[in-house]
């Protein structure tokens, strides 16, 4: 088995003797049990041939996690092992709870309520990653509203109301 390209206008990846192009990678969805994390890197491991220890490869495609019920917990872009900052989460009832984007020069983070109500916006800058870490810079401006809609201070840390992880 192997892989024999003889012309390719696009990254690809030989694993098992078959040929993955990026557009194929991406679309990949793996469970966050089956990734190891490194830091701000993740990987796949790929047969061991025979070695003690299996072949990392970094990790291109979907990261998602499922809730204890079976329910959709979370979803993150992957890019060559590292994150993308495109990850979305959901609260146990199926509600989205919370968005990355990145908005170059900025990352947005959007958080709601259970009922779809706001919970906060805010920005970061963006800085590039520094050793292990992902690379999300100084926090530029927030705003965190009461279930109601009405503006409060933002907590230090974001705890969600009525779910535990």
């Amino acid at each position: 088995m192997g892989c024999r390209v003889l012309s390719l206008g696009t990254a690809a990846l030989c694993l098992a003797g078959v040929l993955m192009t990026k557009v194929a990678l991406a679309q990949r969805r793996v469970h966050v049990d089956d990734i190891v994390i490194s830091g701000r890197f993740l990987y796949e491991a790929a047969d061991s041939t025979g070695l003690d220890e299996p072949v990392l490869h970094p990790f291109t495609g979907t990261l998602f996690d499922l809730w204890p019920n079976g329910a959709l917990k979370s979803e993150c872009v992957i890019e060559d092992g590292e994150w993308g900052f495109n990850c979305q989460e959901w609260h146990l009832n199926g509600q989205l709870r919370s968005e990355e984007v990145f908005d170059p020069p900025y990352v947005l983070w959007n958080g709601w309520y259970p009922d779809g109500e706001v919970f906060f916006q805010k920005r970061f800058a963006f800085e590039e990653p520094l050793g292990p870490f992902i690379g999300v810079g100084e926090e530029l401006d927030a705003k965190c509203f009461t279930p109601d809609g009405a503006l409060m201070p933002c907590p230090e840390e974001i705890l969600w109301p009525g779910e535990s992880e």
